[in-house]
């Protein structure tokens, strides 16, 4: 397995693989082209696995970043389903830990979904956010210093 940058060629394979894994997130219920669209302004901050084909992503985000602080985000991480389970989730995360470098990252998880992934990894509850996504739902805010 191979973690990258992902490339425009990736776009497709990312869009099937976060439409099965976020069924009810606004953006990944659309269409596959339209998920592309979206994925696309966001290209120079993924990184994809890739084991013959894409089998997982993630998008990295920098918040805010000084001489001081840096706060950077790990958004719409998502594994194939037929490949999870198998260490390419924690990969994905170590990777973007490295590319991230130094300061606070954090990661925003429905209730009932990979809490327990991000624990193993050292992030820690640092917060909730209820109707963040959706009406009604709790966001856990995981966070970790590195």
């Amino acid at each position: 397995m191979e973690i990258r940058k992902a490339a425009k060629e990736d776009l497709t394979d990312l869009a099937g693989i976060y439409k099965s894994a976020f069924e009810k997130h606004l953006i990944f219920e659309k269409d596959e082209q339209e998920v592309i669209d979206y994925l696309t302004p966001k290209l120079n901050n993924m990184i994809v696995a890739v084991d013959g084909r894409v089998i997982g992503g993630c998008i990295i985000k920098t918040e805010i970043e000084n001489t001081s602080h840096k706060l950077s985000r790990i958004q719409h991480l998502a594994v194939a389903p037929e490949m999870q389970s198998m260490g390419v989730g924690t990969e994905l995360v170590k990777e973007a830990e490295k590319i991230i470098g130094r300061g606070k990252i954090e990661v925003r998880v429905a209730e009932g979904e990979a809490i327990e992934f991000y624990r193993k990894l050292g992030y820690t509850q640092e917060g909730a956010l209820t109707n963040h996504y959706r009406k009604n739902e709790t966001v856990l805010v995981l966070g970790k210093n590195i």
